[in-house]
C-alpha cells in the first residue's frame, strides 16, 4: 500500500500527539499533586504579580513565592507540550485532508486549512510561555517589601 507524503505525514502527527497527550498528563499531574501558593487562589493574583515582576516592583514574600511557582512552571520544558498537542492537533487535520484528497482526488478548499487555526494559537502559547521564563533573571533583582505590622495585637486562644 502506497501511502505517499501526506499519508507518512498524517501517521507521524497521529504519533506525536500521542506522545504529547501523554506529556500533558504527566505534567497536568504534577500540578495537580503540588500543594498551591495560597496567593494563587485568588482570582487576577498571576496577572498582579507577573505585571510587579516585570516592572521590577518590589513585592512581599507570598508575591516572590508565587511569582517563582508560576515562572517554574514556564520554564518546565514538559509545559511546551501543552502547545505542542495543539499545534500536531491542527497538523494532523490539515495533513489527514490532504491525504484524503490525494487517494479521492479533488482540490484543497478552505476547510482543508481550518487546521491552521489551532496551529496559529499554539505559537501564541509559545510566546507567552517564553515570555514568563524570561522573567526569572529579573525575579532574582526583586526587593521585598516587610509587611506593615497591626495596630491591634492579638494572643493565640482569646477573641
Amino acid at each position: 500500500m502506497n501511502l505517499g507524503l501526506w499519508g507518512y505525514l498524517t501517521i507521524l502527527a497521529a504519533v506525536l500527539e500521542l506522545v504529547f497527550v501523554a506529556c500533558v498528563f504527566a505534567y497536568m499531574g504534577r500540578l495537580e499533586n503540588r500543594t498551591p501558593a495560597p496567593l494563587g487562589e485568588k482570582v487576577g493574583a498571576h496577572k498582579a504579580v507577573l505585571a510587579k515582576s516585570r516592572k521590577r516592583e518590589s513585592m512581599s514574600q507570598d508575591e516572590v513565592d508565587y511569582a517563582t511557582e508560576l515562572i517554574s512552571d514556564a520554564r518546565s520544558p514538559l509545559a511546551y507540550a501543552i502547545p505542542g498537542a495543539l499545534f500536531t492537533l491542527g497538523f494532523f487535520y490539515v495533513v489527514g485532508c490532504l491525504y484524503q484528497l490525494h487517494v479521492y482526488g479533488g482540490a484543497p478548499s478552505f476547510r482543508t486549512f481550518v487546521g491552521g487555526i489551532p496551529m496559529l494559537t499554539s505559537m501564541n502559547i509559545v510566546a507567552q510561555l517564553r515570555r514568563v521564563a524570561r522573567l526569572k533573571g529579573r525575579l532574582q533583582e526583586v526587593s521585598l517589601t516587610v509587611p506593615e505590622s497591626s495596630d491591634v495585637l492579638t494572643t493565640a486562644g482569646t477573641t
